[in-house]
């Protein structure tokens, strides 16, 4: 079954336009149904991803901002069937669902909340992938952008200061701490769905498919998700 597993991660002032939304495919093993007896081969390493331990001693968790609830099994992790809808559309209501907690924060500010650090997905066939062929319906005119197809991104934030790092020739840089937390506990993560034989995939809808995983990569850029920008509450105004 190709699924899509959605992360909300709710503000601490309950708004639901406020949540910060992650998405993640997976291809599941043979006979998987989504049922109370196998959601969690799903839903726990995904969970697992914001919350597991990594080789550098620290979870995402830590670093995820101040505005993220900690309340217990705040977090929702819905489970999406996407039989036909492969190529776009609506994907209909949840299959299944489940929650987690996010784990405790290091004491650090919480940066803006649309400053993020990117993991980017690639998934197989990337590498041999042309970044532009000819459009099949109109060659000449128009490209299919074939590698873009295979590549996926997760916004992580929003974020503490604890993810800043040294700066490098005047500009602030992602600290490698952080860096190598997110693609350790993403890697973990793709070893715990495939002890079950599930697969982490990048979907892509101009193919209709998932495709499998093969590496991840973070750098130490940070980057921004507007739509979790913060509305203004105060403005000044000067006559002139």
């Amino acid at each position: 079954m190709d699924i899509l597993v959605v992360a909300e991660l709710p503000h601490l002032n309950g708004l639901t336009e406020d949540s910060v939304v992650n998405t993640f495919a997976v291809k599941t093993a043979a006979g998987w149904t989504g049922s109370a007896l196998d959601l969690g081969d799903v839903t726990i390493p995904i969970a697992q991803f914001y919350t597991q331990a990594t080789e550098t001693g620290n979870t995402v968790a830590q670093f995820i901002g101040s505005g993220v609830s900690r309340a217990a099994g705040a977090c929702k992790l819905r489970v999406y069937n996407l039989a036909g809808a492969l190529s776009g559309g609506s994907h209909g209501s949840p299959i299944a669902m489940d929650t987690f907690t996010m784990g405790p924060i290091i004491g650090a500010p919480q940066l803006p909340e649309e400053v993020a650090v990117v993991l980017t997905l690639r998934a197989l066939g990337w590498q041999e992938a042309a970044v532009e062929v000819p459009d099949g319906a109109d060659p000449g005119t128009a490209v299919d952008r074939i590698k873009s197809r295979l590549t996926g991104r997760i916004y992580v934030g929003p974020l503490t200061t604890g993810t800043v790092g040294a700066s490098e020739g005047g500009r602030t840089r992602i600290s490698p701490t952080f860096r190598d937390t997110v693609a350790d506990s993403a890697n973990k993560t793709f070893d715990l769905l495939n002890l079950n034989l599930h697969k982490w995939s990048v979907w892509s809808r101009a193919f209709g498919a998932l495709s499998p995983l093969t590496h991840v990569q973070t750098d130490n850029a940070f980057d921004t998700q507007r739509r979790r920008g913060t509305a203004p509450t105060i403005r000044t105004t000067t006559i002139l």
